[in-house]
């Protein structure tokens, strides 16, 4: 159900291309209240999103772009239902594995550390998947929703 609903955000925000592909990761989080199902799903802000925003320096180190999990996280750790824990989040699904600063952000908060977490494209197999998808990470995650024919 959740990559499902990744691919139902995207196609929202019109990031059906290649190239959106490419550039953008969609995480949602399942959340449960009283057996009620929510979705919370985000996708990243690139930098060149955000230099169209504020004008940065190309050569500062902090110039980064906000990932979809932080945005994520973020949204939903500032609900107080989900602080009084009368909402719990039971799975996220991230399409691309969170980086190790998103990854050490959800380990350090309780709320999230011992949720299960799904995702299509890691950073371990990388060749592989540049191979499955034509040399192309884009490519290989419309693969995995099966958007190529």
């Amino acid at each position: 159900a959740l990559p499902l609903r990744a691919l139902d955000h995207r196609r929202e925000h019109q990031l059906m291309s290649v190239d959106a592909f490419r550039s953008y990761n969609v995480s949602v989080w399942l959340l449960d209240k009283n057996g009620v199902h929510e979705y919370v799903a985000a996708h990243n802000q690139t930098i060149r999103e955000l230099d169209r925003k504020v004008k940065r320096k190309a050569d500062n180190p902090a110039r980064v772009g906000f990932h979809a999990e932080v945005i994520a996280g973020q949204e939903i750790y500032r609900r107080q239902d989900v602080l009084r824990g009368e909402t719990v989040v039971r799975q996220i699904f991230t399409e691309r594995i969170p980086c190790s600063e998103c990854a050490g952000l959800l380990r350090s908060i309780p709320l999230f550390r011992s949720v299960p977490r799904y995702y299509y494209l890691i950073y371990q197999d990388q060749e592989w998947q540049r191979k499955q998808g034509g040399g192309d990470w884009g490519t290989f995650l419309m693969d995995c929703y099966r958007l190529r024919s």
